[in-house]
């Protein structure tokens, strides 16, 4: 046997919903809330305009009172926003809170990169280590010690001249 419907129960059930404290121009923008967005697209509103047709409308607001000014209209979208951010918050924390419990792990958020191309200057034969002869590197001692005798005070030390210039060959 279907559900007995009381004549004007929608009504009253509408009213629970809609918070009656808010004025008819709320819940106007309330209704139209996705249209405005589509419509003005992220650039700003010109309540001054808008204003002279809510009144046209016959709209007030919660005091029963047509609206007289653009900011109060401005707020009042403003509250709007505030209120469908909140929603949705809502239903996506009711919507987390019905899924089903798992023992999977949380989904793993990882940021994609692309690979970064290889450098002009970067050669794609890897680094081969030669050796350098010992005559080579006693060749470049010379100068060395005698430019700095209080480094090399006995002369071209080679070892200490490898030690010096970081090198671990020969």
């Amino acid at each position: 046997m279907p559900k007995q419907r009381i004549k004007g129960a929608a009504a009253v059930i509408e009213r629970m919903w809609r918070n009656p404290t808010r004025g008819r121009v709320y819940w106007f923008l309330w209704d139209e809330h996705d249209t405005i967005l589509d419509r003005t697209q992220g650039r700003p509103i010109a309540w001054k305009a808008i204003l002279k047709d809510i009144q046209a409308l016959g709209l007030t607001n919660a005091s029963g009172h047509p609206v007289t000014n653009k900011e109060s209209l401005r707020k009042t979208w403003a509250r709007v926003r505030a209120g469908k951010r909140r929603e949705a918050e809502a239903k996506q924390q009711r919507a987390a809170e019905r899924r089903r419990p798992t023992n999977d792990p949380p989904p793993v958020i990882a940021w994609t990169v692309a690979p970064t191309p290889p450098r002009p200057s970067a050669s794609p034969a890897p680094l081969q280590i030669v050796p350098v002869p010992r005559a080579v590197i006693e060749e470049e001692a010379r100068p060395a010690a005698a430019r700095r005798p209080d480094l090399f005070p006995n002369g071209p030390d080679v070892t200490r001249y490898k030690l010096l210039k970081g090198r671990r060959d020969v």
